[in-house]
């Protein structure tokens, strides 16, 4: 039976069962890959799923049952009778909603999307075996292409439930990665790099693979460095992966579980008068640009950090009922388009600032190397040395070891130099005192 006709015999049913307050959430997952190898089609990936959620609510409690295509008229009464049960068995304390549809939903943002006339008339193998190639091309020192691949992803999905809410999204990407090494004499460095085709420039393999050629490159004959506690630049693109951890301290659940050391901070300092991050799911041509979150709940754009002063907690429907407010738009998790506001000093003058110390290119490792609950981390670095201002040669894979709440208070000076680089998160370039690097 066909997705939206499922949907909506599924809510006639539920409405005449008397079940009461019942939500359907249903998606469409498309996922479409080519995988090129010397030169090869190596594989080519293709998945399609549909899934349906109908949830329901009993005593404040929202049970639910799940199923996955084919969907077929004659499960109705058992998805509805299993959600009911499933309602039945929960434990939660606290009580849990849905959203009635109300409030205002922006109707005029423009989102990210990809080039789809362009996409049309690529040949996306002919463009694998010309990035390989060029890939090749730029440096004799150019060993190994470990992977060179093209993918695209349909999402659509419904929401709708029995007090109003009526809702459909429909989201669209294409990009092409690329994974490759390069070797002088015994040593070997390696580097990674993405495309997503949203203007004309992303259709050109030479600029993909000279950027990841060029990053490679530029690791090779590091050096060691003295350990120590030092000031460091840490590079926009890196520094945006930090935000994510920023964010996560912010949920209004992790302040309740006790993960987090915001607890009781709103309107307190918790980093650098520098320091503001804002999440906007308005940005035109954002990744995450949307009107709604998983939920169903209208997205707001806010400060979630202004001038170093906390602003908010990031809600959902249930944890913003527990501590008498409004949800922020964030349910199930949901971070739109979230960035460090960008300051007037330039990534040269952070550079010069600093004078002597590391500039920090990568960091790997926050998913296990980070505890949110502390604030502890020890994660992997790469980068390169500057004096006198002045980019260097690269260094030594590092540890950095630090306290991530400590290490915003200690921000400097944030750069001028947002980016964003095909991502829902940017950052600019911050220049911060006293991290603790050894590489040995």
């Amino acid at each position: 039976m066909e997705a939206k006709a499922f949907v909506e015999a599924l809510y006639a049913a539920a409405e005449n069962s008397g079940v009461g307050e019942f939500q359907i959430y249903c998606g469409y997952n498309a996922e479409a890959g080519l995988s090129l190898f010397e030169g090869k089609i190596e594989k080519a990936e293709n998945s399609e799923t549909q899934t349906l959620v109908f949830k329901v609510k009993k005593d404040g409690k929202i049970g639910q049952y799940v199923i996955k295509s084919p969907f077929e008229e004659k499960d109705i009464p058992e998805i509805i009778s299993n959600a009911v049960e499933n309602a039945e068995l929960i434990s939660d304390e606290d009580e849990n909603f849905f959203h009635d549809g109300s409030g205002e939903y922006r109707q005029d943002l423009k989102p990210y999307k990809p080039l789809t006339d362009k996409l049309k008339k690529l040949n996306k193998e002919e463009f694998l075996q010309k990035l390989e190639k060029e890939a090749y091309k730029q440096s004799k020192l150019v060993s190994k292409v470990l992977s060179c691949r093209y993918r695209e992803t349909i999402y659509q999905a419904i929401l709708r439930n029995s007090l109003g809410l009526d809702l459909e999204i429909n989201w669209a990407q294409a990009n092409a990665t690329l994974y490759l090494a390069v070797k002088d004499g015994d040593e070997v460095k390696d580097a990674f790099e993405y495309v997503v085709f949203a203007k004309d420039e992303d259709f050109n393999p030479q600029s993909l693979a000279k950027k990841v050629v060029d990053d490679a490159l530029s690791k090779l004959h590091a050096v060691d460095f003295t350990s120590g506690k030092m000031p460091v630049v840490i590079k926009n693109r890196a520094f945006r992966t930090l935000l994510g951890k920023l964010v996560k301290a912010t949920f209004a659940q992790n302040i309740i579980d006790k993960k987090s050391k915001f607890e009781g901070k709103i309107g307190q300092k918790v980093a650098s008068s520098v320091v503001s991050v804002v999440e906007d799911p308005f940005m035109e041509g954002g990744m995450q640009t949307r009107a709604f979150d998983y939920e169903g709940y209208p997205t707001s754009q806010k400060e979630i950090i202004k001038d170093g002063v906390l602003q908010t907690y990031l809600h959902n429907l249930k944890t913003a009922h527990r501590f008498k407010t409004h949800s922020t738009g964030n349910g199930k998790n949901l971070i739109t388009n979230l960035y460090l506001k960008a300051g007037e000093t330039s990534f040269e003058q952070l550079l010069c600032e600093m004078n002597e110390g590391i500039l920090v290119s990568e960091i790997k490792g926050l998913n296990v190397g980070m505890d949110l609950v502390s604030g502890d981390f020890s994660v992997v670095g790469a980068g390169f040395l500057v004096k006198n201002g002045k980019i260097g040669q690269p260094v030594t894979q590092f540890t950095i070891a630090g306290n991530f709440y400590e290490l915003l208070l200690n921000i400097r000076k944030v750069g001028s130099d947002l980016d964003f680089y095909q991502t829902s998160v940017g950052s600019p370039s911050v220049l911060v005192d006293g991290l603790t690097l050894s590489n040995k």
